[in-house]
């Protein structure tokens, strides 16, 4: 009897690993939609991706690459960018926000999130040794919107960090 529960309990952990085996190596996750950042991703990062999801998958030796998030700029990706930038439009030399803090140019990024997801796309290598550069580069609305486009395409929902004009101006998530 114990042995024959033994050998059932193996074998349905051998399907169990077969069946994740099958389901990673696809590319395929829990996260419905999301099959175009699986393409980019090593082995290594969809089995933390699968279990943890994606903000844990990228910690601990997995960065994401700059090209694990480019997004072709589509006329209707175009168009919001567009708006989004309308909307937004703080002056380069950067207006204080609701928050208190200081916002800059086109989309009105605030320094410290501006800095987390440059580091996050390592868009900047040298960041940390040229911190006199942050200015320049906050203040660039080409760049700017470039890192929109990697915010947007590792995550649409990316896009709530501008949430007045995502949701209360109704220029609702990006067309992707």
């Amino acid at each position: 009897m114990k042995r024959t529960i033994k050998l059932l309990a193996l074998i349905v952990l051998g399907l169990v690993a077969l069946f994740l085996g099958t389901r990673l190596a696809n590319g395929i996750s829990q996260n419905p939609g999301s099959n175009s950042v699986n393409n980019a991703l090593s082995l290594g990062q969809r089995v933390q991706k699968y279990f943890f999801g994606i903000k844990h998958a990228n910690r601990g030796g997995f960065a994401p690459r700059k090209e694990d998030y480019r997004l072709p700029e589509s006329p209707e990706l175009k168009e919001w960018l567009d708006s989004l930038g309308k909307m937004e439009n703080c002056p380069s030399t950067g207006m204080i926000d609701s928050n208190n803090k200081k916002s800059y140019s086109l989309f009105c990024f605030q320094e410290d999130t501006f800095v987390h997801f440059v580091e996050r796309y390592d868009m900047l290598p040298n960041l940390k040794e040229e911190e006199q550069e942050i200015m320049n580069w906050i203040s660039d609305p080409s760049f700017q919107r470039e890192v929109v486009k990697k915010m947007i395409a590792e995550n649409p929902k990316n896009a709530l960090h501008w949430r007045t004009s995502v949701v209360k101006k109704k220029l609702g998530l990006p067309p992707i």
